[in-house]
Order: C-alpha cells, then structure tokens, then sequence
C-alpha cells in the first residue's frame, strides 16, 4: 500500500506543479521550461555516464552470484529500449522463456525507478539519478530474484 500511496501524492503534486506553471506570466513560464529542460539534460546525461554503468555491473554481479551458487535463473539485459531505461529479463538459463522482467527507469523527475512483473516483489521508492550505485542495483535485482525463486517453489512448478 505504501508504493500506491507515494504513486499517488506524486501524481497530485506534479499535477500541482502543471497548474502553478500554467498560471505564472509567459516569460516566467519559459524560464522555467528551460531550467526543467536543462535538468532533464543533466540528469540524462548522468544517467549516461553513470547510472547505467552501475545498474549494469550491480544485476551482471547478482546474477553472476545467483549463478554460481547453484540458481538455474540467470538475469540478462534486454537490449534496445527508449533512453534511460535499462531492462532485464530473468529466464532459466539457455531458455528464452522469460519468468519475470526487471527495469530500471529514469523519470523526469531525476529518480531511478525499478519495476517488474514478479509477483511479490518487494521494490522500494526509486533514488536519485546520480546517487544510483551498483549495490542499490544488486539490491533490486535481488528482491526480483528472490520472488522469482519463491514463486518456483509455491508453485510446483520445476525450471
């Protein structure tokens, strides 16, 4: 309930912000425009230069170490994509049937996101665009890890 919550006072303070933009005088409203374009650019190009790098090494090393310790689930990046996202498909390894995905976001707001299709997988609010490090990506990829590994079990279901 916790992540529907934050959800949902963002989606009403960026709809406050719309509305404070639109009613500022024109040549504020473009200043503003600029500096959120400036912003944008800066946070794109950390995510460039940085984040990516990171999120890479931290789910390459997770998966490395899932494997490694006997995991028949690996994780793989999935290439291609809009900018700033960096996805990730976790799949028996050999097979191409996916059993859960894992993305990394950057939004307009400056914050790395992390969403997948794994049930019961706990992934917390996202982090600054600069302040992404390879263990909060191995934290992520992990939390997807360990639901893909419990959903196996529940399941009956043999990889």
């Amino acid at each position: 309930m916790r992540d529907n919550a934050n959800r949902r006072d963002a989606a009403i303070l960026a709809f406050q912000r719309r509305q404070g933009k639109a009613a500022q005088p024109p040549h504020d409203r473009a200043r503003a425009e600029q500096e959120d374009a400036r912003r944008q650019e800066a946070n794109f190009t950390a995510w460039s230069t940085h984040a990516f790098g990171e999120i890479s090494a931290g789910v390459t090393r997770l998966s490395n170490d899932f494997a490694r310790r006997g995991s028949p689930f690996v994780i793989s990046h999935r290439p291609g994509g809009r900018p700033g996202t960096a996805a990730y498909v976790v799949h028996v390894s050999g097979s191409p049937h996916s059993e859960a995905t894992l993305a990394f976001i950057l939004h307009p707001d400056g914050l790395v996101r992390t969403e997948t299709d794994a049930r019961a997988a706990s992934l917390p609010d996202g982090v600054a665009v600069d302040a992404v490090t390879s263990e909060w990506a191995e934290q992520m990829a992990e939390q997807v890890m360990f639901a893909v590994l419990g959903c196996q079990q529940k399941s009956g279901r043999k990889p």
